[in-house]
């Protein structure tokens, strides 16, 4: 994997600047924590040799997360989430990523992301986005609340060509909502 990323051709002058940015690449696929390079001179000859040291910590990543929300006046909202991200399934350094979110919104998220050569240089990251939201806001005319339950469902899949920012998105994706009106007791007014 790491010889594919540098662009140093056999025999060919060395391009410091270019070997540089080629070691930068290296460094931020993420599997290592240190990447460096020396040229050896022996016998008339120049040898290129980059060394890398592997992360320590792995490259796979879990990260949990907590939200809690309450206005002491009965309403209350709670969420938890978890992210898995899988480095490195292919030779071509796939990636996996999903996200799960239970409670008062509910997502569940993959994406599998896919460069299609060895310097990463394009991609394609197929995903599905499904989301079930409540939001709440209060009636203008009475006091009331009105709740509005929302649900999405898009797969898509993305394909670009790194470093530049263009990416295109082709996909579906489909909504529905559902809006309720509950009376509450007291005067109507803004809360902060």
């Amino acid at each position: 994997m790491v010889l594919s990323m540098i662009r140093q051709e056999v025999g060919e002058p060395l391009n410091l600047a270019r070997l540089q940015t080629d070691m930068g690449t290296i460094y931020g696929t993420d599997y290592f924590s240190r990447v460096t390079y020396e040229v050896v001179h022996d016998q008339g000859h120049n040898t290129l040799l980059v060394h890398t040291a592997g992360r320590r910590t792995g490259t796979d990543y879990l990260r949990l997360g907590l939200n809690l929300v309450d206005d002491f006046e009965g309403d209350s909202q709670y969420n938890l989430g978890a992210s898995f991200r899988v480095n490195g399934l292919n030779p071509l350094g796939a990636e996996w990523l999903t996200r799960l979110q239970v409670g008062s919104d509910q997502e569940l998220y993959t994406e599998f992301y896919q460069p299609l050569d060895y310097g990463s240089r394009y991609f394609v990251a197929p995903f599905i986005d499904a989301e079930r939201a409540t939001s709440k806001s209060l009636t203008t005319t009475t006091p009331s609340w009105l709740i509005a339950r929302s649900a999405t469902a898009p797969g898509s899949i993305s394909a670009g060509r790194l470093p530049t920012t263009a990416r295109c998105v082709l996909g579906c994706h489909a909504t529905a909502a559902i809006a309720r009106a509950h009376r509450r007791s007291g005067s109507a007014g803004c809360r902060l």
